[in-house]
């Protein structure tokens, strides 16, 4: 079967068209394709004031609603240890909850007036059948930020700066495989003031929270780009080798051209699968990287022999560091931590950044009397180290040893404590149990 010229000037029309097409697509997926869900008090949602006398606290809470906003007056007391008013928006009914996955950012509309530093947490709260119970609201999943609040009132906040709370994790106990972000089953968020909110009056009207995203994201939109420039590199190969079969040199030189490509792109799709499982501003391994790790290495359990231990690290007053000097310095230093610490470690060894400033070195062939020596080893070199911007670091460690059929939750539970007693202790130091 031979292949005419007119088939040929036929592809290379539909090449162009597929051009075209890619370019419109891509501009429309850039410019275009917004998908937004809004929380303000038009679209009918339910806001509940709720404050710290739960916890035998003496802050009150109360909401008042307008046609534009909803205000949060809070009267913050200091009978709790951290005192607290917040909002709690119900937008759909347990066990059922709104899928968020598609959400790149959340636009907050709000005006802040009160003492102190105007910071608000927002939480995503998830219902996972896993540990959640439609009883017990304290049983979703915490998915938490912190930011200041500007005097424009607007701020956006991109959806990957979203964890997992650490404090929720280490309470309510959860397995490791359960500790990812999700936000796929969303029965309400909560509006909290901050962490260090002074006593006193506070006033926060909400007039609009927005989620801001793509009805196609990007990957899949290039995915359905390739396979359908795949599928027509395809057609056209075929009709190629046929019109060409006379022609081997030709022919060969095509085929060999289609070889680099797919080498190329079985490279990327490698970088790719690694960028999953490591924290893209370390370099550390990320909880799935771990989770990885223990899988391909232990089948998910952690071996009786020889002895394995955890590090739980935690750079000293970090926040202080991005309040006074800024996000990037914040990350240089993060990103110099983890260079040091893993010129320290051996190659079995694995750093992981489980969140924030928080690190954890998980160590094979390693006794409790071992970890503490590699812990003390590190704090040394932390605080001797040359930081960015001449500022001063140190860190405070926890350390614990595997126990025979113990899993990883408890034993990182264990080293958590540990971290939590070195940093009420004075910081600088290190604590094993």
């Amino acid at each position: 079967m031979e292949t005419s010229p007119a088939t040929f000037s036929f592809l290379r029309g539909a090449s162009l068209s597929l051009i075209f097409l890619t370019i419109a697509l891509l501009a429309w997926q850039r410019y275009g394709m917004d998908r937004v869900y809004i929380l303000d008090p038009k679209h009918g949602f339910v806001y509940t004031a709720q404050d710290d006398r739960f916890q035998d606290g003496d802050s009150v809470a109360t909401m008042v609603r307008d046609a534009e906003s909803m205000t949060l007056n809070c009267q913050l007391g200091k009978k709790y240890t951290w005192p607290y008013c917040q909002t709690r928006i119900d937008i759909a009914k347990m066990p059922g909850g709104i899928d968020l996955t598609g959400y790149d950012s959340v636009t907050f509309d709000i005006s802040y007036s009160g003492p102190g530093p105007h910071t608000l947490r927002f939480y995503l709260r998830n219902f996972e059948p896993n540990f959640s119970n439609p009883q017990s609201l304290e049983s979703l999943k915490v998915n938490e930020v912190e930011f200041p609040v500007p005097d424009s009132g607007k701020v956006t906040v991109p959806i990957k700066m979203f964890r997992v709370a650490s404090w929720w994790l280490v309470g309510r106990q959860i397995p490791l495989m359960d500790t990812d972000m999700r936000i796929d089953n969303v029965p309400f968020v909560d509006v909290s003031t901050g962490s260090l909110v002074e006593q006193g009056v506070h006033r926060i009207e909400i007039r609009s929270i927005r989620f801001n995203g793509k009805w196609i994201s990007q990957a899949q939109l290039m995915m359905a780009l390739v396979g359908a420039w795949l599928m027509f590199g395809i057609i056209w190969l075929v009709l190629a080798l046929q019109y060409f079969r006379a022609n081997f040199i030709a022919s060969k030189l095509r085929v060999s051209h289609l070889q680099s490509i797919n080498q190329a792109l079985a490279l990327e799709t490698k970088e790719l699968a690694g960028q999953a499982r490591t924290d893209p501003l370390t370099g550390s391994l990320n909880r799935e990287g771990l989770r990885d790790f223990l899988m391909t290495n232990w089948s998910g359990q952690i071996p009786s022999e020889p002895p394995v231990s955890i590090i739980f690290a935690d750079l000293d007053h970090f926040k202080n560091v991005n309040d006074q000097h800024g996000h990037i310095v914040g990350d240089s230093v993060l990103q110099d931590f983890s260079r040091l610490v893993q010129n320290e470690i051996r190659l079995q060894d694995r750093l992981v950044r489980w969140g924030g400033e928080e690190f954890l070195i998980l160590c094979h062939n390693t006794d409790a009397h071992q970890g503490v020596g590699l812990a003390e080893k590190l704090r040394g070199v932390i605080s001797h180290h040359t930081w960015p911007a001449g500022i001063s670091i140190t860190a405070s460690f926890g350390v614990t040893m595997h126990v025979a059929d113990e899993d990883l939750g408890a034993m990182i539970l264990r080293a958590d404590r540990a971290l939590y007693m070195a940093k009420e202790g004075g910081r600088d130091r290190v604590i094993v149990i």
